[in-house]
């Protein structure tokens, strides 16, 4: 799975997205390890392209684990047991044409789930939200108090929230992606 925001605006963002989106189609099909992957997206820019950020992630064939790697992008959120937390070990790179500065390779996270788990990927358009005065959209607060409702309730909860507190209005893109594993 791919979550993915070109960082400025216009044709140059506009070939960004578009060169990673078909750079992502054509090689996640045959490339298992997500740090090649990014590696492989980020070579897809051409000079001049503006940066963009990116998470990946591939749930694991045991449905215990879901692999990630962040280029820039917020880390995603982990709803379990009615609490909303960040996971664990989660490190974040630069974004997409700019990794040639991240220290170290590119280092992906393993983050384990649980029956009831609930994984929500967002897009910086709903964790940076602000209302007219500035204040920022409490995201996690807001998480955490619908982690009662079934996974679409809680969306629909949240993204309202979200556009009620921007005044109708959001200055960027908001996406919110949930990824749940099944009770037992």
């Amino acid at each position: 799975m791919l979550m993915a925001d070109a960082l400025g605006a216009g044709p140059s963002a506009d070939h960004a997205a578009a060169a990673v989106l078909a750079a992502f189609r054509a090689a996640a099909p045959c490339e298992a390890d997500l740090a090649a992957l990014a590696r492989h997206l980020h070579a897809a820019l051409a000079p001049g392209d503006d940066a963009v950020r990116a998470l990946l992630l591939s749930a694991r064939e045991d449905g215990e684990h879901l692999d990630m790697v962040g280029c820039g992008h917020p880390p995603p959120l982990l709803a379990r047991d009615g609490y909303v937390s960040r996971p664990d070990a989660v490190p974040v790179h630069p974004p997409l044409g700019l990794l040639q500065h991240a220290a170290g390779g590119l280092a992906p996270a393993t983050v384990p789930c649980r029956p009831g788990d609930r994984v929500f990927v967002h897009s910086n358009g709903v964790s940076e939200a602000r209302d007219g005065d500035g204040v920022p959209y409490p995201f996690e607060e807001r998480l955490a108090a619908n982690t009662a409702e079934d996974t679409d309730t809680m969306l629909d909860a949240v993204m309202a929230g979200l556009l009620a507190h921007a005044g109708g209005r959001l200055t960027d893109g908001a996406e919110l992606l949930a990824i749940s594993r099944a009770a037992d």
